[in-house]
């Protein structure tokens, strides 16, 4: 089951127009002036290890280079595998476990020839990247005289972690593309989501504008919703509508209201009705206040028939008795 990380960076790192205001800020300049960014595009495939996928996503594209010389057809281009690790802990063989997926590659390659593989990281974590970039690194003991028999590659680590908001606005074309890696980097650490989208109001109001990005909002909300773990809808809901319109917050309604049923459900299914219930009342009193003892007895001791009709009324009863169909 993909992750919310996972779903956020493959949908919209997937668009290659996305894709290249990274990459291309993120490579060496050097090397970034030589790739034809226009010919930048996605690989079909995963090369991360099964067990990793709760930690990690890849994406490998393939780009055509602007060679010293003049290419042959099997030299013409080169693959940009690019990893995302979204694990809050640091991995010190990662450039190792960047080897195995580089090599997975090599191995469905169809000529004798071997593309030239650029491995990139995009990292966020709440201390940033702090181990090897080189895999010489890793190497124990590691001495000069050896140093024609271990690989030599190094990794291009973009590491967004404490990464200013001005830096980003600096280094990327695209509203859609800051905001995207923006909530990457303080989605899971915030605990108030909403006070989150009203302080990127401004960059939001840009997305907006620009409509081929305008579905990014969506994203979003699902990831801010999912990492931030929302148990007021709300002030959530509220904060959608004031930053992205009423047609998003509509679609975030129906996302909370179906959490909501699903949760009810789940509980009918595995006879939980009173914790269920408990739940149902706290985001009642989160929308409606303090609520009388007769309300409270009355949802704690309902049929569990009952609790999933007002669990389905919730997000739009404006009042205890509109949600007790009174």
């Amino acid at each position: 089951m993909p992750t919310p990380h996972d779903a956020l960076f493959k949908a919209f790192f997937s668009d290659p127009v996305h894709a290249v205001d990274v990459l291309r800020s993120a490579l060496p300049g050097a090397l970034s002036a030589r790739i034809e960014w226009a010919s930048l595009e996605v690989v079909p495939g995963s090369f991360v290890d099964d067990e990793l996928r709760e930690r990690q996503s890849d994406l490998p594209f393939r780009a055509n280079l602007d060679f010293a010389h003049e290419p042959s057809d099997d030299d013409a281009s080169i693959w940009l595998h690019v990893l995302f690790e979204h694990q809050s802990t640091e991995d010190p063989r990662m450039v190792f476990r960047m080897l195995r997926y580089m090599v997975r590659i090599w191995e469905r390659a169809e000529s004798e020839r071997l593309p030239p593989i650029v491995a990139v990281v995009l990292h966020h974590s709440p201390k940033g990247w702090r181990v090897a970039r080189r895999f010489s690194e890793i190497v124990a003991p590691y001495d000069p005289d050896l140093a024609d028999f271990v690989p030599g590659f190094e990794i291009v680590v973009d590491d967004v972690s404490s990464m200013p908001d001005e830096a980003l606005a600096r280094r990327l074309e695209h509203a859609a593309v800051q905001l995207v890696l923006r909530v990457l980097r303080d989605g899971r650490a915030t605990n108030d989501p909403a006070a989150w989208m009203l302080g990127v109001r401004d960059l939001i109001e840009q997305v907006r504008r620009a409509t081929s990005d305008v579905e990014v909002l969506w994203l979003v909300i699902r990831y801010l919703w999912e990492v931030s773990r929302v148990e007021d809808p709300g002030p959530f809901l509220d904060a959608v509508r004031t930053t992205m319109g009423e047609p998003m917050g509509e679609r975030a309604t129906t996302l909370a209201e179906s959490v909501l049923r699903r949760g009810v459900q789940q509980g009918l299914e595995q006879g939980l009705s009173r914790g269920r219930a408990a739940m149902l009342l706290h985001l009642m009193e989160q929308k409606f206040g303090a609520l009388d003892e007769s309300v409270r007895a009355r949802v704690l001791h309902a049929a569990d028939v009952d609790l999933e009709g007002w669990a389905d009324r919730l997000f739009v009863a404006t009042t205890v008795e509109a949600l007790f169909g009174e």
